[in-house]
């Protein structure tokens, strides 16, 4: 049912390959190290909690980036919360 509905809007709205983007969203936490910023990378099973000794030396950052099918893409955003 969802694959006829996607094929018929596909056609109805003459969707090129060129139209089909992939957006994905990844979360870095931005700390303050030895008087430099650096990046931190975590990755965890979902079931472990990340521990942060510093709750006040850092920054949330989420990085969003996209592209299509014939290997287009947009600039990546940066959103620090």
């Amino acid at each position: 049912m969802f694959f006829n509905k996607l094929k018929d809007t596909i056609e109805s709205f003459k969707i090129t390959v060129s139209g089909y983007w992939n957006v994905d969203e990844t979360r870095y936490i931005l700390v303050m190290l030895n008087g430099r910023f650096e990046i931190l990378i975590v990755k965890t099973d979902k079931k472990k909690k990340v521990k942060i000794l510093d709750l006040y030396n850092r920054e949330l950052i989420s990085i969003i980036g996209a592209g299509n099918a014939i290997s287009n893409t947009i600039l990546v955003f940066y959103i620090f919360k």
